[in-house]
Formats: C-alpha cells, structure tokens, sequence
C-alpha cells in the first residue's frame, strides 16, 4: 500500500510473485480512502461523493483479487464518516471479503493519478508513492498517449448468463475541442470518435464509448490515443487526465 493519500490500484504483482511457494501473505492495503485528487467536474456532472464511491471500491477489490492478493486491508477507512460523511454506511466493507462475493456487481475502475493522492510522503521520509500512468500530455500532431487498465469482470461471460454486463470506457481530456482530432484505439480496435457521449465542463471533456461488445476483456487492457491535427485557436496541449471503465448489470425484464 502507500502511507498516505490514496491508490485506487497498487502495483502488488512482484509482491504476489515474490511470495509464492512460501507461507508470506500478501495484503492490499488502503483500499477505500476517501481522495482530494477528482476532478471537480465528475461531482457537478455526475454527483460523484468526495469519497470512493461503493462501485469504485468493488472495482478495486476485484482487481486486487484476481492480481492474486491473499487479503485486503481497510486502512483508516473508519475517518470517511469523520472527515467527509457523518452516514457513511461502509456498505464495500461487506462486500468486498471474497472474490467470489463481487462476482455481477457493478463496478467503477479508475486509473491511478498522482491527484489521487492527499499529500506527498516524501515529508516523513518514507520511500515515494508509486506513480501512476497519468495525465499525458498530447501536444502537437503525432502525439501519442498509452494507458493501461486491469478489468476483473468477464463482459463476454455475462452475454451468456444474464444480466448481462454494460461496459463503457469514460475519458476524460483537457481542452479537447470538436475541432481537434484525435484517435484512440482499446487493444489495437480503433474506437468510433462520432459514438462517444461527449460531457462538458468548462476545460473538461469526457467522453464516453460503448465497449460492451468484447472489446473490453478481462485483465490488463491497453488504450492508446494519438493526435491527428488540433484547433489552431487553442494552443493549451491537451491533457489525459482520466481513464475509466464503469461495469454496470442490468437485470432481465
């Protein structure tokens, strides 16, 4: 885990490789904090609390499940009812004992940002938080930025067992206007630009494609974005600020 702040995905694997075949645990620390570091905009568009939502939190676990951890630890998440929501219920805490138990539940997944994290713990002298992907800058025409994202939820296996899962990929760049250009491709399929729902707010441009078709698979996933030209009105670089997949299952009527 880190000491302060908090990671929505720690990097546990070499942890996990490290202690296999010995009687060494490995436990996924600060699971659930509550962060400083969203953008404003996710609350204005989407009411998002200031604390891990319950799909965020599930989203996390599960990934940390299927990285291989032996358990979770829920650091300090007793103050969110303190510093940020006196009804915090710790509904995730329930949820999020066993793999098996998140298994066609929704699901938030979040990329890890350096905002993410409340304060720097170089000021304890404790070694660095680890840094996460993002933002990227893209530029300038042949500008690329590649983010990578783990999913623990099987969209294919869904479609054959209802409720079946929705899957939409959310990104959120900076100062994107509709006279730049871009591409963005999930595991080298290039996305339809014309099919993203496009939310504004102020600087903030998210867009969100449907990926519930099998492009969005099971583990790591790979997102590459490249600049075709930009808006020669606008000359702030743009900013990969955000990179989401949001599992939602639907129940059969």
């Amino acid at each position: 885990g880190v000491v302060l702040g908090s990671m929505h995905r720690v990097p546990v694997e070499s942890f996990v490789e490290a202690a296999r075949d010995t009687d060494v645990k490995v436990i996924a620390q600060n699971l659930g904090m509550f962060w400083d570091g969203r953008p404003n905009s996710t609350r204005v568009l989407w009411g998002e609390p200031d604390v891990y939502s319950d799909d965020m939190c599930r989203a996390s676990a599960a990934t940390y499940w299927q990285a291989g951890v032996d358990g979770l630890y829920l650091w300090n998440n007793q103050i969110i009812e303190f510093a940020r929501d006196a009804s915090y219920d710790g509904q995730p805490w329930r949820e999020i004992g066993a793999p098996e138990s998140l298994h066609r539940m929704n699901k938030h997944y979040v990329v890890d940002s350096p905002a993410d994290r409340e304060m720097s713990i170089y000021e304890f002298g404790a070694p660095p938080i680890p840094e996460g992907p993002l933002p990227q800058s893209l530029d300038v025409p042949g500008d690329t930025a590649e983010v990578s994202v783990d999913i623990a939820d099987d969209i294919a296996e869904s479609a054959d067992s209802p409720p079946p899962a929705h899957a939409t990929l959310r990104l959120l760049i900076v100062n994107l206007t509709n006279r730049d250009e871009i591409t963005v491709a999930l595991n080298d399929v290039p996305l339809d630009m014309s099919s993203a729902r496009i939310a504004l707010n102020y600087n903030d441009c998210w867009l969100d494609f449907e990926v519930s078709d099998g492009l969005l698979k099971r583990g790591w996933n790979h997102l590459l974005l490249q600049v075709l030209s930009r808006n020669p009105r606008v000359s702030a670089p743009l900013t990969v600020a955000s990179v989401e997949a949001i599992i939602e299952y639907t129940t059969s009527e």
